[in-house]
């Protein structure tokens, strides 16, 4: 658990919804996020439930497919940065999915290999599972003192392959009664520990921390909660409080929803009275390893000053007859 100061430079979301954090923040926002089309039946004809990027072709092979969202994350970010000084001593590292046929680590490999000639980028070591983005997160301040200009965490995951839609359909445990459709999404975030040069800001992260809790998805053992309630009363302690909005997997399954509940009513003083609990994957589809990186863009709003609005003209009545 650690206390930040890291300057979000650049944000980047691909999924079934949108290409942008913009869009994907006014789509939501608009209830039309969800309308998205499949691809994929069962063996009756019958649609599964399971949503796909439309600008990627479904039936590309897998390496293929991850390698254009990753590029579309990445472009997203890189684009506006071609003149920053710091461009090319940035830093990659890759988020993924627990390693099984067909997501191997070979085929990861392919894939940074891919993004880093085409986007001119040096990966460092690879993580496994949503929630080492907040480790990694943690760790971006030694990066920095080794001379790395920021810190690039993409975060990639999938079910639009047969192979996968097939292991991803089973349910994993009894705490999953009605998760959100299967879906896919390439997240990307990057931090910096100054704004000098930059284009545009997108915020501050002040906190990351994992901790491991007691129930999972393999036991019954009960959620209590613990794990969460220290992690928010340790970020409570440096954070700028009262917190807005909350992003997490709450409705998911019962076990997570449960174990944050817990931990917001024992620092009910740290959250604002009128936000509001939103679930990135009820949103977007289960994304899995992206679903960490996915959340903040659901309201993305660059920092940049914009221009001042001219002044309204007003126009007086007279006395109604």
């Amino acid at each position: 658990m650690s206390h930040l100061d890291l300057t979000v430079a650049g944000l980047g979301l691909v999924s079934p919804v949108a290409t942008t954090p913009r869009a994907h923040a006014f789509l939501i926002r608009a209830e039309a996020a969800m309308h998205a089309g499949r691809a994929f039946v069962d063996g009756s004809g019958e649609p599964l439930e399971v949503l796909h990027c439309p600008l990627v072709d479904p039936q590309r092979p897998l390496a293929e497919r991850l390698s254009e969202l990753g590029d579309l994350a990445l472009t997203s970010i890189l684009a506006p940065l071609d003149a920053w000084p710091g461009r090319r001593s940035i830093i990659a590292q890759l988020v993924v999915p627990e390693l099984e046929p067909p997501l191997d680590g070979d085929l990861f490999a392919r894939c940074e290999a891919s993004w880093a000639e085409r986007h001119q980028l040096r990966f460092g070591a690879r993580s496994v599972g949503a929630a080492s983005v907040y480790q990694a997160l943690a760790a971006a301040p030694e990066a920095f003192q080794r001379g790395v200009s920021g810190l690039l965490l993409l975060a990639l995951d999938t079910a639009a392959h047969p192979a996968i839609l097939e292991q991803r359909l089973r349910p994993v445990s009894r705490w999953m009664q009605a998760p959100p459709r299967l879906s896919e999404a390439a997240a990307a975030l990057l931090v910096v520990p100054r704004a000098d040069g930059l284009p545009t800001t997108f915020g501050k992260i002040r906190y990351a921390g994992v901790a491991m809790g007691v129930g999972s998805d393999r036991d019954d053992d009960p959620s209590d909660g613990r794990a969460m309630t220290a992690l928010l009363r340790h970020a409570a302690t440096t954070s700028p409080l009262p917190w807005g909005n909350s992003y997490g997997p709450f409705t998911v399954d019962s076990l997570r929803r449960k174990s944050f509940h817990a931990g917001l009513v024992r620092n009910r003083h740290a959250f604002a009275l009128d936000g509001e609990q939103i679930c990135v994957e009820h949103a977007i589809g289960r994304v899995g390893a992206a679903s960490a990186l996915a959340a903040p863009r659901l309201r993305a709003r660059p920092s940049a000053p914009r221009p001042p609005r001219p002044p309204r003209r007003h126009r007086h009545l007279g006395p109604l007859p």
